[in-house]
C-alpha cells in the first residue's frame, strides 16, 4: 500500500464546484484587487502632489533667501 501524495492533499480542485460559482468568485476577486489597486494608486498620486508641493515651496523659499 502506498503512501497518499501529500500535495495532492493540499491542491484544490474546482472542478467539484458550480462553474457560474468559480466565475463569480473569480469576478469578485478581481473586483477587489482591481479596488485595492485604485486605492494604492489614489494614495500614492496624493503622496506625489504632497511632495512636489513641497519641494516647490522649498525651492521659492531657497531662491528667495539665496540672493
Amino acid at each position: 500500500m502506498s503512501a497518499p501524495d501529500p500535495i495532492s492533499q493540499f491542491v484544490a480542485t474546482w472542478s467539484s464546484y458550480p462553474p457560474w460559482l468559480v466565475v463569480g468568485g473569480a469576478a469578485v476577486a478581481a473586483a477587489a484587487l482591481l479596488w485595492l489597486l485604485a486605492k494604492l494608486l489614489k494614495w500614492a498620486l496624493w503622496l506625489l502632489a504632497i511632495a512636489v508641493l513641497v519641494a516647490g515651496a522649498a525651492l521659492a523659499i531657497w531662491l528667495l533667501f539665496a540672493r
